[in-house]
């Protein structure tokens, strides 16, 4: 809503007329406090409006705020401006989110491929060419595949992720907890590479299970990785963490079968398993 009630303009050639034809006596090059409702609709003076929504005030031209209310026949803030834009889209398309606007998607998809090849520009190959040369012109290839850049991402996430509260700062924990961590750690590091090399049966009963990924993952026949010698007989052995979670310790069994075994080690499962 507008507060000023009037507004201190001068006369000049441009706007001369417009006052006369208001019916006001005005002599050019004056300066009069003018009523508002005498201004152009789309004046450059500027007012004191009011957000309608936050009830924040601003000083903006006549002209901007006129633009303001025909867009969603109110007058909103720039913080409050999503609303005016969603009543704006909701009016003209039917939808507050041009992503939801079919003829917008279309036009997109239409725009992408005729452009890039592809209705999806981040599937197109121009798009993976351009992201290639970047990395490589800036890092000299991939970020994630230089150590000291990779490292130094950890590091930053690492930070964030305990200045936020999501995990416990290391000095914080136990020593039975930071063991598990750093083993989980570099378990985690080993995963894809005992995956890829894995033949796809079961280490403890030889039974084919690759196919077993379709089962939900609480499913008792979900592959899963076990260590073969478990963390905690690694850490009540000072056994160190670097071997608990090397790939020679790992191993792909089934979600049962890992259950089941919990904290023995790989001997003593099996001759426990060969006594019942």
């Amino acid at each position: 809503m507008i507060i000023s009630q009037t507004v201190k303009i001068r006369v000049n050639n441009k706007n001369i007329n417009h006052y006369i034809n208001q019916g006001l006596d005005v002599i050019y090059g004056c300066v009069y406090e003018m009523d508002i409702k005498f201004l152009p609709r789309y004046s450059k003076y500027k007012i004191l409006s009011k957000c309608e929504t936050c009830g924040v005030e601003k000083e903006l031209s006549m002209q901007k705020y006129h633009q303001n209310w025909e867009r969603s026949e109110s007058y909103n803030c720039k913080s409050c401006n999503n609303i005016t834009y969603k009543k704006s889209m909701l009016k003209k398309y039917g939808h507050d989110n041009p992503s939801n606007v079919e003829s917008s998607i279309q036009k997109r998809k239409e725009t992408c491929l005729e452009k890039y090849g592809n209705e999806y520009i981040i599937a197109s190959e121009y798009s993976k060419d351009k992201t290639k040369k970047t990395l490589d012109d800036k890092f000299g290839g991939h970020q994630i595949n230089i150590i000291e850049i990779k490292d130094r991402i950890m590091k930053n996430g690492r930070i964030t992720k305990i200045e936020r509260g999501f995990i416990v700062p290391d000095n914080e924990l136990s020593d039975w907890m930071l063991y598990r961590r750093i083993v989980r750690k570099i378990t985690e590091r080993n995963r894809k590479y005992v995956m890829e090399n894995w033949d796809g049966l079961d280490y403890y009963d030889g039974e084919y299970i690759k196919d077993n990924f379709k089962f939900k993952h609480t499913d008792a026949n979900f592959p899963t990785l076990d260590h073969k010698e478990s963390i905690i007989h690694g850490f009540k052995n000072n056994i160190p963490p670097e071997d608990i979670g090397d790939v020679k310790n790992l191993c792909i069994t089934k979600k049962g079968i890992n259950s089941s075994k919990s904290f023995l080690k790989e001997d003593d499962y099996i001759n426990k398993k060969n006594q019942s």
